[in-house]
């Protein structure tokens, strides 16, 4: 249910119908009835809780197939002395396990749309970064009110 890749092709070939397209597949499989399940452009997810990844596909004879996704392996946990403990230049390199916006606000998980939707993939927890190079480390905030906020990441001393 969590996968969020551009795999776009099932696991025999076939094109993935978009999920906003009702043809040639009508559905109630939307984004409007599934908010959480990422279902954008035409790539494979599992909104309903199949056992892998599937779509709808632009083969009219054929409904709906699994996606050929790998599996993952679990990440190895960068070792606590490799994590950044400030950020240096904007910040876009930074590393660290930092969660609180400057204001005391928790950070949304990056791998999730709510309560603020967005286009960040594949990083980490809820930990600041700065993945579009602004001016520091940054994340969307678990107030559905307040989008985003900078954080409580020091900057390095440069010499």
């Amino acid at each position: 249910a969590s996968y969020r890749g551009v795999v776009a092709e099932t696991a025999s070939g076939r094109t993935c119908q978009r999920w906003d397209g009702q043809a040639p597949h009508r559905h109630s499989r939307t984004s409007a009835n599934y908010p959480d399940a990422g279902l954008e452009g035409n790539y494979c997810r599992n909104p309903d809780g199949e056992r892998s990844p599937w779509c709808y596909t632009t083969d009219r004879f054929v409904r709906w197939e699994h996606c050929s996704i790998p599996a993952c392996t679990a990440p190895t946990a960068p070792n606590e002395e490799n994590r950044d403990t400030c950020y240096k230049g904007n910040g876009a390199a930074y590393n660290g396990v930092v969660s609180v916006t400057d204001r005391g606000l928790t950070c949304q998980r990056w791998d999730q749309q709510y309560p603020h939707r967005h286009n960040f993939n594949g990083l980490e927890e809820n930990y600041c970064r700065n993945p579009d190079s602004g001016v520091r480390p940054w994340c969307y905030t678990s107030d559905p009110s307040v989008r985003w906020q900078y954080c409580t990441v020091p900057k390095c001393d440069e010499e």
